[in-house]
């Protein structure tokens, strides 16, 4: 499960299948919905905000694996994640090139 700390999805989990170093979490504002966008097609919706967490350490991974009627076993990935103190603007946020160009700026300046 990956977790977040501080900001706006403080106390908040979510399954998901990317851990990557920068990540946009998306808060609906009609509904209050949370959700992350983790793979790099993803896209925001019009009635969301983005806000920029940063992963505090490497993740990791394991298998859940359950018996009986619906068993199975799943990859679960485990991240903390913390609230970015310093955001981007929406517009960089909204669009996938420049959401790259950020993160990618972050990275070689040694933040977080």
């Amino acid at each position: 499960m990956i977790t977040f700390f501080e900001g706006p999805a403080a106390g908040r989990t979510l399954a998901l299948r990317r851990a990557p170093l920068w990540l946009r979490v998306v808060v609906d504002e009609e509904t209050g919905a949370v959700d992350a966008l983790d793979q790099p097609g993803d896209l925001m919706r019009d009635a969301e905000t983005a806000y920029v967490y940063t992963r505090l350490a490497p993740p990791s991974s394991g298998f859940v694996c359950k018996r009986g009627k619906g068993g199975g076993c799943r990859h679960v990935l485990q991240a903390d994640y913390r609230y970015h103190p310093d955001q981007p603007d929406q517009a960089v946020l909204q669009d996938n090139e420049a959401w790259a160009r950020w993160a990618t700026q972050q990275a070689t300046k040694g933040t977080p």
